[in-house]
Protein backbone atom coordinates (compact mmCIF):
# COMPACT_ATOMS: atom_id res chain seq x y z
CA UNK A 1 0.00 0.00 0.00
CA UNK A 2 3.09 2.27 0.93
CA UNK A 3 4.80 1.20 -2.21
CA UNK A 4 1.24 2.44 -4.75
CA UNK A 5 0.95 5.67 -2.34
CA UNK A 6 4.64 6.94 -3.19
CA UNK A 7 4.29 5.81 -6.82
CA UNK A 8 0.98 7.84 -6.92
CA UNK A 9 2.66 10.86 -5.44
CA UNK A 10 5.73 11.05 -7.70
CA UNK A 11 3.28 10.66 -10.55
CA UNK A 12 1.45 13.42 -9.44
CA UNK A 13 4.68 15.52 -8.62
CA UNK A 14 6.11 14.59 -12.28
CA UNK A 15 2.74 15.70 -13.66
CA UNK A 16 3.18 19.22 -11.85
CA UNK A 17 6.91 19.51 -12.99
CA UNK A 18 5.79 18.93 -16.57
CA UNK A 19 2.50 21.31 -16.77
CA UNK A 20 5.36 24.05 -14.90
CA UNK A 21 8.16 23.75 -17.56
CA UNK A 22 5.21 23.49 -20.31
CA UNK A 23 3.80 26.57 -18.89
CA UNK A 24 7.39 28.39 -18.68
CA UNK A 25 7.86 27.21 -22.43
CA UNK A 26 4.70 29.40 -23.18
CA UNK A 27 5.49 32.25 -21.68
CA UNK A 28 9.07 32.10 -22.99
CA UNK A 29 7.74 31.67 -26.60
CA UNK A 30 5.39 34.42 -25.90
CA UNK A 31 8.39 36.62 -24.87
CA UNK A 32 9.86 35.75 -28.32
CA UNK A 33 6.94 36.22 -30.32
CA UNK A 34 6.25 40.08 -28.61
CA UNK A 35 9.89 40.99 -29.57
CA UNK A 36 9.09 40.39 -32.91
CA UNK A 37 9.07 43.00 -35.22
CA UNK A 38 4.61 43.81 -36.33
CA UNK A 39 4.09 44.63 -40.28
CA UNK A 40 3.66 48.02 -41.10
CA UNK A 41 0.30 47.76 -41.19
CA UNK A 42 -1.06 44.70 -39.32
CA UNK A 43 -3.76 45.20 -36.83
CA UNK A 44 -3.53 42.96 -33.58
CA UNK A 45 -7.71 42.69 -33.35
CA UNK A 46 -7.68 41.36 -36.62
CA UNK A 47 -8.70 37.40 -36.34
CA UNK A 48 -7.26 34.52 -38.36
CA UNK A 49 -4.24 31.87 -37.86
CA UNK A 50 -1.94 34.07 -39.25
CA UNK A 51 -1.65 35.73 -35.96
CA UNK A 52 0.79 35.21 -33.86
CA UNK A 53 1.14 38.20 -31.63
CA UNK A 54 -2.51 37.48 -30.63
CA UNK A 55 -1.77 34.47 -29.99
CA UNK A 56 0.94 35.29 -27.79
CA UNK A 57 -0.83 38.00 -25.87
CA UNK A 58 -4.01 35.31 -25.21
CA UNK A 59 -1.46 32.64 -23.71
CA UNK A 60 -0.29 35.24 -22.11
CA UNK A 61 -3.83 35.62 -20.55
CA UNK A 62 -4.41 32.20 -20.23
CA UNK A 63 -1.39 31.67 -17.94
CA UNK A 64 -1.90 34.78 -15.92
CA UNK A 65 1.24 33.98 -14.13
CA UNK A 66 3.72 36.47 -12.20
CA UNK A 67 6.21 35.12 -15.02
CA UNK A 68 3.07 36.38 -17.71
CA UNK A 69 2.86 39.35 -16.08
CA UNK A 70 6.76 40.34 -16.05
CA UNK A 71 6.40 39.43 -19.78
CA UNK A 72 3.63 41.84 -20.42
CA UNK A 73 5.63 44.79 -18.11
CA UNK A 74 8.71 44.21 -20.40
CA UNK A 75 6.70 44.91 -23.33
CA UNK A 76 4.87 47.91 -21.52
CA UNK A 77 7.32 49.99 -20.03
CA UNK A 78 9.60 49.36 -23.18
CA UNK A 79 9.05 52.90 -24.71
CA UNK A 80 10.88 51.49 -27.97
CA UNK A 81 8.30 49.06 -28.62
CA UNK A 82 5.93 49.24 -31.32
CA UNK A 83 2.88 51.24 -30.18
CA UNK A 84 0.03 48.16 -31.48
CA UNK A 85 1.55 45.65 -29.11
CA UNK A 86 2.05 47.70 -25.82
CA UNK A 87 -1.77 48.83 -26.11
CA UNK A 88 -2.24 45.47 -26.31
CA UNK A 89 -0.53 44.31 -23.86
CA UNK A 90 -1.80 46.88 -21.66
CA UNK A 91 -5.33 45.08 -22.44
CA UNK A 92 -3.94 41.77 -21.58
CA UNK A 93 -2.76 43.21 -17.91
CA UNK A 94 -6.63 44.61 -17.36
CA UNK A 95 -8.27 40.94 -18.48
CA UNK A 96 -5.83 39.47 -16.21
CA UNK A 97 -6.28 41.56 -13.53
CA UNK A 98 -4.08 40.07 -10.59
CA UNK A 99 -2.79 42.86 -7.94
CA UNK A 100 0.27 42.12 -9.60
CA UNK A 101 -1.28 42.72 -13.55
CA UNK A 102 -3.34 46.07 -12.13
CA UNK A 103 -0.10 47.44 -10.54
CA UNK A 104 1.50 47.44 -13.94
CA UNK A 105 -0.84 49.01 -15.49
CA UNK A 106 -1.07 52.16 -12.72
CA UNK A 107 3.05 52.47 -13.09
CA UNK A 108 2.88 52.82 -16.70
CA UNK A 109 0.41 56.06 -16.03
CA UNK A 110 2.46 57.06 -14.03
CA UNK A 111 6.05 57.32 -15.61
CA UNK A 112 3.61 58.81 -18.25
CA UNK A 113 1.49 60.88 -16.46
CA UNK A 114 2.90 64.99 -16.72
CA UNK A 115 5.24 63.71 -18.82
CA UNK A 116 6.91 66.83 -20.59
CA UNK A 117 7.93 66.89 -24.19
CA UNK A 118 11.53 67.84 -23.33
CA UNK A 119 13.79 65.63 -26.01
CA UNK A 120 13.35 64.69 -29.00
CA UNK A 121 14.42 61.20 -31.31
CA UNK A 122 14.28 60.98 -35.62
CA UNK A 123 12.91 57.93 -36.52
CA UNK A 124 9.48 55.82 -36.61
CA UNK A 125 6.24 57.91 -35.18
CA UNK A 126 3.56 56.23 -34.50
CA UNK A 127 0.19 57.56 -35.39
CA UNK A 128 -2.48 57.86 -32.55
CA UNK A 129 -4.80 55.81 -34.93
CA UNK A 130 -3.75 52.24 -35.56
CA UNK A 131 -5.22 51.98 -38.88
CA UNK A 132 -2.93 54.82 -39.82
CA UNK A 133 0.47 53.52 -40.02
CA UNK A 134 3.85 54.65 -38.57
CA UNK A 135 5.86 58.07 -40.54
CA UNK A 136 8.95 57.48 -40.45
CA UNK A 137 10.72 61.36 -39.42
CA UNK A 138 14.18 62.22 -40.76
CA UNK A 139 15.64 65.46 -41.30
CA UNK A 140 15.52 67.43 -44.33
CA UNK A 141 18.78 68.78 -43.31
CA UNK A 142 21.78 68.89 -40.99
CA UNK A 143 24.35 71.74 -40.60
CA UNK A 144 27.40 72.04 -38.17
CA UNK A 145 27.62 75.76 -37.30
CA UNK A 146 31.46 77.25 -36.32
CA UNK A 147 31.32 75.98 -33.01
CA UNK A 148 31.01 72.46 -33.72
CA UNK A 149 27.58 72.11 -33.27
CA UNK A 150 25.46 69.98 -35.12
CA UNK A 151 21.59 71.21 -35.74
CA UNK A 152 19.10 69.38 -38.10
CA UNK A 153 15.66 71.03 -40.32
CA UNK A 154 12.66 69.08 -40.67
CA UNK A 155 9.19 69.50 -41.90
CA UNK A 156 6.60 68.03 -39.18
CA UNK A 157 2.30 68.34 -39.26
CA UNK A 158 2.38 68.05 -35.33
CA UNK A 159 -0.03 71.21 -34.97
CA UNK A 160 -1.82 72.28 -37.96
CA UNK A 161 -0.14 72.61 -41.52
CA UNK A 162 2.79 70.95 -42.59
CA UNK A 163 5.48 73.44 -40.72
CA UNK A 164 9.69 73.38 -40.53
CA UNK A 165 11.10 72.95 -37.04
CA UNK A 166 14.83 73.13 -36.33
CA UNK A 167 16.40 71.48 -33.19
CA UNK A 168 20.21 70.52 -32.15
CA UNK A 169 22.24 67.51 -30.91
CA UNK A 170 22.35 66.52 -27.49
CA UNK A 171 23.77 63.17 -27.86
CA UNK A 172 24.12 59.83 -29.86
CA UNK A 173 20.97 59.81 -31.18
CA UNK A 174 18.80 62.80 -29.07
CA UNK A 175 18.52 66.11 -29.93
CA UNK A 176 17.18 69.03 -28.61
CA UNK A 177 13.19 69.90 -27.78
CA UNK A 178 12.57 70.72 -32.03
CA UNK A 179 11.77 74.87 -32.52
CA UNK A 180 8.89 75.82 -34.48
CA UNK A 181 9.96 78.42 -37.04
CA UNK A 182 8.35 81.56 -38.88
CA UNK A 183 7.82 80.34 -42.44
CA UNK A 184 5.44 79.57 -45.28
CA UNK A 185 5.58 77.23 -48.37
CA UNK A 186 5.15 80.37 -50.26
CA UNK A 187 8.26 81.69 -49.24
CA UNK A 188 9.98 78.81 -51.02
CA UNK A 189 7.29 78.69 -54.19
CA UNK A 190 6.50 81.92 -54.68
CA UNK A 191 4.99 81.67 -58.25
CA UNK A 192 3.24 78.93 -56.88
CA UNK A 193 -0.72 77.76 -55.43
CA UNK A 194 -0.04 76.49 -52.63
CA UNK A 195 -2.88 77.58 -50.24
CA UNK A 196 -4.68 74.18 -52.13
CA UNK A 197 -4.06 71.48 -50.30
CA UNK A 198 -1.97 73.73 -47.80
CA UNK A 199 -2.87 71.35 -44.95
CA UNK A 200 -1.27 68.68 -46.83
CA UNK A 201 1.47 70.39 -48.48
CA UNK A 202 5.33 69.92 -48.01
CA UNK A 203 7.92 71.22 -49.39
CA UNK A 204 10.62 69.34 -51.39
CA UNK A 205 13.96 68.45 -48.62
CA UNK A 206 16.33 69.90 -51.97
CA UNK A 207 14.37 73.46 -51.86
CA UNK A 208 15.57 73.62 -48.20
CA UNK A 209 19.28 72.93 -49.23
CA UNK A 210 21.71 74.65 -48.76
CA UNK A 211 21.40 74.90 -45.21
CA UNK A 212 23.29 76.31 -42.31
CA UNK A 213 23.09 77.76 -38.79
CA UNK A 214 25.43 80.42 -37.60
CA UNK A 215 26.51 81.48 -34.22
CA UNK A 216 26.04 85.17 -33.48
CA UNK A 217 26.97 87.50 -30.30
CA UNK A 218 22.56 87.54 -30.14
CA UNK A 219 22.02 84.19 -30.66
CA UNK A 220 21.59 81.95 -34.10
CA UNK A 221 20.48 82.43 -37.26
CA UNK A 222 19.62 79.98 -39.97
CA UNK A 223 19.22 79.79 -43.79
CA UNK A 224 17.45 76.60 -45.51
CA UNK A 225 17.57 77.45 -49.69
CA UNK A 226 15.40 80.52 -49.66
CA UNK A 227 14.69 81.25 -46.24
CA UNK A 228 16.24 82.23 -43.27
CA UNK A 229 15.70 83.55 -39.75
CA UNK A 230 16.85 84.12 -36.39
CA UNK A 231 15.86 80.93 -33.89
CA UNK A 232 16.31 83.25 -31.12
CA UNK A 233 13.10 85.12 -32.32
CA UNK A 234 11.43 81.82 -32.71
CA UNK A 235 12.19 81.05 -29.36
CA UNK A 236 10.60 84.64 -27.98
CA UNK A 237 7.93 83.59 -25.06
CA UNK A 238 6.70 86.77 -24.02
CA UNK A 239 4.86 85.14 -20.71
CA UNK A 240 7.33 82.78 -19.92
CA UNK A 241 5.38 79.74 -19.70
CA UNK A 242 8.18 77.63 -21.80
CA UNK A 243 5.61 77.61 -24.85
CA UNK A 244 7.06 80.13 -27.68
CA UNK A 245 4.73 82.85 -29.04
CA UNK A 246 4.97 81.04 -32.43
CA UNK A 247 3.40 77.53 -31.16
CA UNK A 248 0.67 79.58 -28.93
CA UNK A 249 -0.45 81.18 -32.13
CA UNK A 250 -0.71 77.90 -33.89
CA UNK A 251 -2.40 76.26 -30.84
CA UNK A 252 -4.95 79.37 -29.70
CA UNK A 253 -3.35 79.41 -26.66
CA UNK A 254 -2.63 83.11 -25.34
CA UNK A 255 1.08 84.24 -25.65
CA UNK A 256 0.25 87.17 -23.51
CA UNK A 257 -0.93 84.51 -20.44
CA UNK A 258 0.87 81.93 -18.75
CA UNK A 259 -2.23 79.64 -17.75
CA UNK A 260 -4.37 80.23 -20.64
CA UNK A 261 -6.78 77.84 -19.10
CA UNK A 262 -6.26 78.92 -15.37
CA UNK A 263 -5.94 75.47 -13.37
CA UNK A 264 -2.46 76.69 -12.47
CA UNK A 265 -0.46 74.83 -15.04
CA UNK A 266 1.90 76.55 -17.25
CA UNK A 267 0.82 76.16 -20.92
CA UNK A 268 4.35 74.77 -21.86
CA UNK A 269 3.68 72.06 -19.13
CA UNK A 270 -0.03 71.44 -19.50
CA UNK A 271 -1.18 68.49 -21.48
CA UNK A 272 -4.37 70.22 -22.09
CA UNK A 273 -3.81 74.01 -22.05
CA UNK A 274 -6.71 74.89 -23.15
CA UNK A 275 -9.10 72.36 -20.60
CA UNK A 276 -9.03 73.24 -16.91
CA UNK A 277 -8.15 70.73 -14.58
CA UNK A 278 -11.29 69.44 -13.57
CA UNK A 279 -10.39 68.02 -9.38
CA UNK A 280 -11.73 64.90 -8.60
CA UNK A 281 -12.81 62.98 -12.27
CA UNK A 282 -15.92 60.78 -11.81
CA UNK A 283 -16.86 57.40 -13.14
CA UNK A 284 -16.83 58.06 -16.41
CA UNK A 285 -14.41 60.17 -16.82
CA UNK A 286 -12.40 57.66 -15.38
CA UNK A 287 -13.59 55.01 -17.82
CA UNK A 288 -12.66 57.52 -20.32
CA UNK A 289 -9.23 58.34 -18.82
CA UNK A 290 -8.62 54.03 -18.80
CA UNK A 291 -9.75 54.16 -22.76
CA UNK A 292 -7.46 57.29 -23.62
CA UNK A 293 -4.20 56.09 -21.77
CA UNK A 294 -4.74 52.60 -23.40
CA UNK A 295 -5.34 53.69 -26.90
CA UNK A 296 -2.52 56.98 -26.65
CA UNK A 297 -0.39 57.01 -24.09
CA UNK A 298 1.66 54.01 -26.24
CA UNK A 299 2.23 56.76 -29.31
CA UNK A 300 5.06 58.93 -29.49
CA UNK A 301 3.43 60.64 -32.58
CA UNK A 302 3.57 64.35 -31.03
CA UNK A 303 0.34 65.62 -33.20
CA UNK A 304 -2.48 67.09 -31.92
CA UNK A 305 -5.75 65.04 -31.13
CA UNK A 306 -9.07 67.55 -31.18
CA UNK A 307 -11.81 66.81 -29.00
CA UNK A 308 -15.16 68.17 -30.27
CA UNK A 309 -16.43 70.74 -27.93
CA UNK A 310 -19.63 70.81 -26.04
CA UNK A 311 -19.09 66.66 -25.57
CA UNK A 312 -18.77 65.33 -21.92
CA UNK A 313 -15.47 63.86 -23.23
CA UNK A 314 -14.63 67.71 -23.96
CA UNK A 315 -14.64 68.91 -20.37
CA UNK A 316 -11.61 66.55 -18.67
CA UNK A 317 -8.28 66.66 -18.95
CA UNK A 318 -6.47 63.81 -20.34
CA UNK A 319 -2.85 62.93 -19.70
CA UNK A 320 0.12 60.69 -20.99
CA UNK A 321 -0.46 61.27 -24.47
CA UNK A 322 2.91 62.34 -25.81
CA UNK A 323 1.15 65.57 -27.93
CA UNK A 324 -1.35 67.92 -26.87
CA UNK A 325 -5.45 67.59 -26.40
CA UNK A 326 -7.13 70.37 -27.21
CA UNK A 327 -10.97 71.13 -27.81
CA UNK A 328 -12.28 72.44 -31.42
CA UNK A 329 -15.30 73.46 -32.02
CA UNK A 330 -15.52 71.90 -35.97
CA UNK A 331 -13.61 68.41 -37.23
CA UNK A 332 -9.72 69.14 -38.28
CA UNK A 333 -9.22 68.61 -41.97
CA UNK A 334 -6.08 66.12 -41.83
CA UNK A 335 -5.73 66.23 -37.97
CA UNK A 336 -6.70 63.01 -35.08
CA UNK A 337 -10.50 64.41 -34.21
CA UNK A 338 -11.03 61.82 -31.02
CA UNK A 339 -14.98 61.05 -29.59
CA UNK A 340 -15.22 59.09 -26.71
CA UNK A 341 -18.99 57.97 -25.04
CA UNK A 342 -19.56 55.50 -22.08
CA UNK A 343 -22.36 53.30 -21.39
CA UNK A 344 -22.42 51.94 -17.89
CA UNK A 345 -23.60 48.76 -18.02
CA UNK A 346 -23.25 47.87 -14.04
CA UNK A 347 -21.02 48.98 -10.76
CA UNK A 348 -17.72 47.21 -12.49
CA UNK A 349 -18.58 46.99 -16.29
CA UNK A 350 -18.96 49.25 -19.04
CA UNK A 351 -18.84 50.11 -22.22
CA UNK A 352 -16.89 52.76 -24.20
CA UNK A 353 -17.14 53.58 -27.91
CA UNK A 354 -14.29 55.67 -29.73
CA UNK A 355 -14.16 57.27 -32.46
CA UNK A 356 -10.85 58.77 -33.83
CA UNK A 357 -10.80 60.44 -37.28
CA UNK A 358 -8.22 62.31 -39.69
CA UNK A 359 -10.91 64.34 -41.67
CA UNK A 360 -10.60 63.86 -45.05
CA UNK A 361 -7.88 60.67 -44.91
CA UNK A 362 -9.29 58.13 -42.87
CA UNK A 363 -11.78 56.85 -39.73
CA UNK A 364 -12.19 54.00 -37.46
CA UNK A 365 -14.24 53.14 -34.21
CA UNK A 366 -13.92 51.08 -31.82
CA UNK A 367 -15.96 49.18 -29.43
CA UNK A 368 -14.37 49.27 -26.14
CA UNK A 369 -14.62 46.90 -22.80
CA UNK A 370 -13.90 48.26 -19.49
CA UNK A 371 -14.00 46.76 -16.19
CA UNK A 372 -13.51 47.61 -12.51
CA UNK A 373 -10.60 45.73 -11.05
CA UNK A 374 -9.51 45.68 -7.54
CA UNK A 375 -10.79 49.56 -7.40
CA UNK A 376 -9.67 50.87 -10.70
CA UNK A 377 -11.48 50.94 -14.41
CA UNK A 378 -8.97 48.93 -16.57
CA UNK A 379 -9.91 48.20 -20.41
CA UNK A 380 -10.35 44.54 -21.24
CA UNK A 381 -11.56 44.74 -24.88
CA UNK A 382 -10.98 46.49 -27.72
CA UNK A 383 -13.10 45.61 -30.79
CA UNK A 384 -12.61 47.12 -34.31
CA UNK A 385 -15.77 47.96 -35.05
CA UNK A 386 -15.51 50.36 -38.57
CA UNK A 387 -12.87 51.66 -40.42
CA UNK A 388 -13.14 53.63 -43.58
Amino acid sequence: MIKWRSLIMLSVILGYVFVYHSLVGIVAAARRQLNEELPPHHMLFVGGVDNPWKEALENLVRIGSDDAVRVLRDVVMDNDKDKRIRARSIVALGRIGSDDAIEVIEEFERSVKRRVFSEFRFGRFYSPAENYGTIDYRPDATAVDQNGKFWAIFQWRRYEETQLWICSKTGTDTWTRPVLLDWSLSGLYPDTDVSSPILAAKANSRDLLPFSVTATPHGYTWRAGRLSGSISDALLDSDNDALPDLEEKSLGTDPSNADSDGDGTLDGKDPCPLTPRTGTLDREARIRQAVFTTMFATSNSGEVIYVREGEPAADQEYYGYSGLVLPTAEFRYYHHNMRISVGLISESEAIAYLGLSQAGLSACSYSVGVEKKHGKWVVVEIVLTAQA
